[in-house]
């Protein structure tokens, strides 16, 4: 190209020989350049060439004349001149090459891509600009190109002289001689570094826009969509290709209508409206809530042709702040104090509940330190409280003491929880209040009356013990004198004195046996055994060998279940049953007693059952029947104390169960009663 251009700028005069002249004009024609200026750059190196070799076969004529110069000859150098121009100032690289890679032509963008002068250049093979690894390409590349194979153009790698590796775009052009042989290579070259960069942000921008969660669209003026990602498939439940064959209006939800045709009328006004929240309708008929961000695309003259959307989901959002916006009503609102405090003690947050315990408005409060709220006797307390709350003890809750306003000293149950900032470092304390004053003096006044209740109990209790134990021996002896007297003067006397003497006999006896049942049942309590194992089986068989006569005299029939093993008081167990069989003996209806004794666990204990074919018990007395002394029938029919099923009652609760009836009068009855597990 030099040698083209330094031809044309010495001005040589070509001039051709008569004999020559038309077949020098026939090649002039040949090869002169098309009509259309809008040469590309591959057209203008394949000329340039052609011309170089014309110009070469002139220079060797024999006939050369510098004046005669034709006209046509000018033009087409002028022509040249400002084609070499083009190529010599192009941003792209065009080079020349033959094919043993040593480079013949050099133009600036090749100086500026590169960094090698052209004088350097030329004195170069290509290889200095090939990269390692595109050797095997650059010789393949050769190879084909000689070979006659098609390559216009392909994308490659080139190396600097500051030793950069960059991405190149190049197009090719095989020159040939005039004999069609191939001599080399002319190509461009672009650097598509930066436009690779570019695609590769595009494509990852695309992938985002593709696999966003969030709905990105497009749709025109009409509302038809034009673009749907991923993430719109699975928001609203359409494909792609159903939601391609859709319009925006499948979406809109009845009562939404008026609002979309609305916002595209203000869109296409000019409004500026980038963001909005709205609802959306999906395939199964669901309405999501969502923020929809939008873009209005514009053609070249700025008019609105559609829009661009992406939306997101934000139904859960809404009903997450629905429920924190009812939270913080609640907190408000709250009869509890709830306070939120720094380290330093500076009040951050105060609520109505607050206001009302304390007597503080919230601007006094938050103003204030916590520490005008601690009695004195309670300030090491908190310091306490929040070095091991600071030092990552978990407290949680505990009971302690505030002051009001108007010097009221208060007990409070207190909830707290430590605040922290994103990294987890503590920032502050938020606390639950709870006025417990009243429970703490119900409690307290609680525990004083159980105090005096059990000092009565045990005072009742030794009475009771006391009394019969101390009662036993005047009876005794009043029971043996009177006996001793019915003995003596049975029949001395007349019929009125024996008579009086037998009542006054039985009556010492029944009061014997009274006061006997009163200290058994006085000292359930204090004279109990510590729980151990006991089989059920054994206290059975106990209680049979102790009611034989009875069961003899009554032919009563006896059947049980397998009883398991409990634990309690064997002695007071044994009691337990044989009140209660005792009881089902006594009580017969007209057919002979027949007794079942059955059992079931229940939630790590055992429910009892002893049921029979008596007389029955009225609902209404089923409480009474257990209070001491209550009897529902007469001594003279049906002998006994009314103190056997009130010491049935307290052995099941001394063993933490509970006793209850089923019965109806001539059905017979069942006592249940509870008695733990083993």
């Amino acid at each position: 190209m030099l040698s083209i251009i330094d031809s044309m700028k010495n001005g040589k005069s070509i001039i051709t020989a008569y004999s020559k002249k038309k077949s020098l004009k026939a090649k002039r024609k040949g090869s002169s350049l098309p009509k259309d200026k809008s040469l590309t750059k591959l057209e203008l190196l394949g000329e340039l060439a052609r011309v170089q070799k014309r110009m070469v076969k002139f220079e060797n004529l024999d006939l050369i004349a510098a004046s005669e110069r034709s006209a046509e000859h000018k033009r087409e150098e002028a022509k040249i001149r400002r084609l070499a121009t083009v190529v010599r100032d192009s941003n792209d690289a065009v080079t020349v090459q033959d094919f043993e890679g040593q480079i013949t032509a050099w133009n600036r963008g090749a100086e500026k891509m590169y960094g090698y002068s052209e004088e350097e250049a030329l004195r170069m093979n290509i290889g200095s600009l090939t990269p390692p690894d595109k050797e095997a390409e650059q010789k393949d590349f050769l190879r084909r190109l000689i070979a006659g194979e098609k390559i216009a153009s392909f994308e490659t790698q080139r190396l600097t002289k500051d030793g950069r590796i960059f991405d190149i775009w190049m197009t090719v052009t095989k020159l040939v001689d005039d004999a069609g042989k191939p001599i080399g290579i002319a190509s461009i070259e672009r650097d598509i570094t930066e436009r690779k960069k570019e695609d590769a942000r595009r494509r990852r921008l695309a992938t985002v826009v593709r696999d966003s969660n969030d709905a990105i669209t497009i749709q025109d003026l009409e509302g038809r969509i034009i673009a749907w990602n991923r993430g719109a498939e699975k928001m609203y439940g359409y494909s792609e290709s159903e939601a391609l064959q859709a319009n925006i209006g499948r979406l809109t939800p009845p009562d939404k209508e008026a609002e979309q045709k609305d916002f595209l009328r203000r869109l296409i006004a000019g409004e500026e409206i980038t963001s909005f929240e709205t609802q959306r309708l999906t395939k199964d008929g669901r309405l999501v809530d969502v923020w929809m961000v939008v873009t209005k695309l514009v053609d070249a003259a700025g008019k609105v042709i559609g829009i661009a959307s992406t939306e997101r989901d934000i139904t859960e959002r809404k009903r997450e702040t629905e429920e924190a916006s009812r939270m913080v009503t609640v907190v408000r609102d709250s009869n509890d104090a709830i306070t939120i405090q720094d380290f330093e003690g500076r009040i951050t947050a105060w609520n109505r509940g607050a206001e009302k315990m304390y007597g503080y408005s919230e601007s006094e409060a938050l103003q204030a330190n916590i520490g005008r709220l601690t009695p004195p006797d309670k300030v090491a307390e908190q310091k306490d409280f929040l070095r091991r709350l600071i030092a990552g003890e978990e407290i949680t809750s505990f009971e302690t003491q505030r002051i009001t306003k108007d010097g009221r000293i208060l007990d409070i149950w207190k909830t707290v929880t430590k605040l922290v900032d994103d990294t987890g470092k503590p920032i502050g304390i938020a606390s639950t209040e709870r006025d417990i004053t009243e429970r703490v003096r119900a409690e307290a006044l609680l525990k004083q009356t159980l105090e005096d209740l059990k000092r009565s109990n045990t005072e009742l209790e030794q009475f009771a013990y006391v009394a019969s134990h101390d009662l036993q021996e005047p009876l005794r002896m009043v029971a043996s004198y009177l006996q001793l007297i019915e003995k003596r003067y049975k029949g001395k006397l007349d019929s009125d004195a024996d008579e009086f003497i037998g009542y006054a006999v039985n009556g010492a006896m029944r009061m014997k046996t009274m006061i006997n049942d009163l200290l058994i049942l006085s000292r359930l309590a204090t004279r109990g055994k510590d729980p151990v194992q006991v089989d059920c089986q054994v206290v059975l068989s106990t209680v049979l060998t102790n009611l034989g006569v009875a069961i003899k005299e009554k032919n009563a029939e006896i059947t049980s279940d397998s009883l398991p093993l409990v634990k309690g008081d064997e002695t007071q167990l044994v009691r337990l049953f044989q009140n209660l069989m005792e009881n089902a003996i006594k009580f017969q209806g007209e057919d002979a007693p027949r007794i079942h004794i059955s059992c079931k666990p229940q939630n790590g204990s055992y429910i009892f059952s002893i049921r029979d074919n008596g007389i029955g018990i009225d609902p209404q007395y089923f409480e009474r029947v257990f209070v001491v002394f209550q009897r529902l029938h007469g001594t003279d029919r049906y002998p006994g104390t009314g103190i056997g099923l009130a010491m049935c009652k307290k052995i099941v609760e001394r063993h933490r169960g509970k006793i209850w009836i089923e019965s109806e009068p001539g059905k017979g009855t069942t006592f249940y009663f509870t008695l733990p597990a083993a």
